[in-house]
Formats: C-alpha cells, structure tokens, sequence
C-alpha cells in the first residue's frame, strides 16, 4: 500500500496473507468496521462504482453504496465476468501495492483504476480514475476521497491537488496568439510510488474554424503530454512536478 511518509515516500506490504488471499469471502460489515481497509474493501464500499443485479455497470459520483452493491461489485473483480450489460476482459487485484484495473466493455470499451494512499497517521485517501469511449464525447473521471469515522466520503480532489491549466504546458514564453481553452483533467494513478500524471483532455470542444481555439498541432502537442503531481509531505497536498512531452 502506498504511504506518505515523512520525510520519504515508500510502498509497504504489510498486509495480512489471509486477509489479501480472500477479499471474495469479505462482508460488507467487516469491511466497513476493519480499521486496516485493503484497496478491495474501499473498493467493493466506493460510493461511486455501480454493478446491480441485473449487470449494468456505470460510474457516477455518489451513485449508490451499501450491502447489495457490495456484493454485485466483487463481479468486476473477476475477469471473464460477464452480463447482458458488461464484459470484463482484463483484471489487476494487487493488494500490497493497493492496486486495481479493471479493463472491459459496456456499450463501449472502459478503463477502470483505483488506488487508496495511506497517510501516516491520518485518513487513507481512496482514489479511482475511469476512462469510457463514446460516440459523441469520451467519459473521463479522477477522484480523491477521504473516509471519516462514520466511513463517509467525501471528496476531496480540489483540496489535494494544485490549479491546473494548458499554460502549466507550455515550454515558450511567449503568450499564445489565442488563449487556451479550459480543459478537464484526468489522474493516471500509480501501481507503484505516490507520483500521480495528471493528463489534460478537452470536453465538447468543437475542432472546426469556429471553436475559440482549434485543435491545431500546438495545442494537440499540449494535449499529448503529462504532468507529475508530486507529493508534499509538509503541505499534505500534491505538487506540480516534471512535465513529459
């Protein structure tokens, strides 16, 4: 499991054998009471994840959470699940590193990641990226939750992480001709480490003469690159790090 330390940053592997071989026989009650969650438990209670009874599969923040949906999620855990509503091609369940990506098909193909970071001494910080094609635009949502003692999310992705813009991309001094548009943020949660990439995508923007700011070859080469968000142990947030084009 990832834990921010002070003053370094490691990955632990203490968990319990037992308790990693069978998160299949986890119930929803010992989940919710166990102080020392896996990345399974907040994943199985993750308000936000839906797989019901008859498998429809979506994620929406604050969709639903509870003893049935519990259950129904342990499916998304198994590769070569199936329903009339979704498919799952490709399942990762690394506990020790707290680790899962889920890869399938709905209507459409998704991606599916999920994290927690532990804060030494503090709330672990549950956190999912989810990426679904689509006809007309792509879904795309990054999450960072904390639990409190009543095991309530909340989110807290804003608090964490620093105000991101295309200009944070930009090599040149020079002010752009036209100014970039505001583009949405998806995270690349980590297998391994605390560094997250965060990755720019624009939302329902138009690629014709008359959006604000075409996707011309300068703003596509923005688009195609990656930003480190570091984590800083003094400040209990993320910080911007390295930038990969």
């Amino acid at each position: 499991m990832r834990q921010f330390w002070i003053p370094l940053l490691v990955v632990s592997a203490s968990l319990g054998f037992a308790q990693a071989q069978q998160w299949d026989k986890r119930t929803y009650d010992q989940a919710l009471a166990d102080p020392r969650k896996t990345v399974v438990d907040y994943f199985l209670l993750c308000p936000d994840i839906w797989l019901d009874s008859s498998g429809n599969f979506y994620v929406s923040p604050n969709t639903a959470a509870g003893r049935g949906a519990f259950e129904d999620r342990k499916n998304l855990l198994r590769k070569g699940f199936s329903t009339q509503g979704v498919s799952v091609d490709s399942v990762v369940v690394d506990i020790p590193n707290a680790y899962i990506s889920i890869s399938g098909k709905t209507d459409f193909a998704f991606t599916l990641t999920f994290v927690f970071f532990d804060r030494k001494g503090k709330s672990d910080i549950p956190a999912y990226s989810y990426y679904s094609d689509g006809i007309e635009a792509d879904t795309q949502l990054s999450r960072f939750y904390e639990l409190d003692g009543a095991n309530v999310w909340t989110e807290i992705t804003d608090r964490l992480v620093p105000p991101l813009s295309l200009s944070d991309f930009e090599n040149s001094s020079q002010k752009p001709a036209v100014a970039y548009p505001e583009a949405d943020w998806v995270f690349v949660l980590p297998q391994k480490g605390t560094t997250v990439l965060a990755v720019p995508y624009l939302k329902n923007h138009a690629e014709d003469a008359n959006s604000p700011r075409p996707v011309d070859k300068q703003l596509q080469g923005l688009l195609d690159a990656k930003l480190e968000l570091l984590w800083d142990n003094r400040q209990g947030r993320f910080t911007k790090g390295a930038l990969h084009q």
